[in-house]
């Protein structure tokens, strides 16, 4: 996935450069979109993060409650 990000980055930024040089009125457009692109992408971090600390905390958890269930028998 990180090389198809870094494709799909660098062909944007080729796009984004011929269509400015067609078209420099598009600027704002052209800005705007490059920040959604990076919404996005932070979104994805943030959701990537928020992901693995759950998966951490799960298997925290369990390993915690198979001590204590190992503690009883």
């Amino acid at each position: 996935m990180a090389n198809s990000l870094l494709e799909t980055c660098n062909r944007w930024q080729i796009q984004r450069a011929v269509i400015l040089e067609r078209n420099p009125d598009m600027r704002i457009i052209i800005d705007g979109l490059d920040m959604m692109i990076e919404h996005a992408v932070r979104s994805a971090i943030t959701i990537a993060h928020r992901v693995d600390f759950d998966f951490r905390e799960a298997e925290r958890l369990a390993k915690q409650v198979a001590e204590s269930g190992n503690s009883n028998a």
